[in-house]
């Protein structure tokens, strides 16, 4: 077996292997980064107000929010970025309770815990592949096979500074598994 073939199976292998975990993770990041917005029309009684004349006082919120779950710390405290926004406090120690408040008159809208929502669901599977730390080692691997498919796919494509052009043309005429393979080389 030559290096070059050796290199084709070895670029072969690792695309079909990591092809599906990339295609899942790339689909979920293309969904989470629309995530908040499909979560504000899902849930709009809970993350959406009335505006009002004057917002209230935020320490008092607070307080009233700490005093509603006095066994859970404010984390975090996410502000509107909109007017029609609530406020959301971020409880506990890594954030997942999240509360949400009025910001015009201080009501306590609701809460819920985010490591069981649809976005959380589907950031755990994302970040951890719902497996914890085994998960991101996963993923943090996969990113080092991603490297290394691109690198052998280099050292493939590459024929020489005399058939540069060669390696960029996509050929229809000869059916459409040929134009395939030429879009994939390019």
């Amino acid at each position: 077996m030559t290096i070059r073939k050796a290199i084709l199976t070895a670029h072969l292998y690792l695309g079909l292997a990591s092809g599906l975990l990339f295609s899942a993770t790339g689909l979920t990041g293309s969904l989470l980064v629309f995530s908040e917005e499909l979560d504000h029309w899902a849930n709009p009684t809970l993350l959406t107000v009335v505006p009002g004349t004057a917002p209230a006082d935020l320490s008092a919120i607070e307080a009233s929010v700490s005093e509603r779950f006095p066994n859970e710390a404010v984390y975090r405290i996410r502000m509107p970025r909109s007017d029609e926004e609530t406020i959301e406090f971020w409880m506990g120690r890594a954030g997942d309770l999240r509360v949400y408040a009025d910001p015009y008159t201080g009501n306590i809208l609701g809460s819920r815990r985010f490591s069981e929502t649809w976005r959380g669901l589907l950031f755990g599977f994302h970040t951890e592949l719902f497996s914890g730390e085994r998960g991101k080692t996963v993923l943090g691997i996969g990113g080092f096979v991603l490297i290394a498919i691109g690198l052998t796919g280099i050292v493939l494509w590459w024929r020489g500074r005399r058939n540069l052009l060669r390696g960029l043309r996509v050929n229809v005429r000869n059916g459409w598994r040929r134009a395939n393979f030429d879009l994939h080389n390019t």
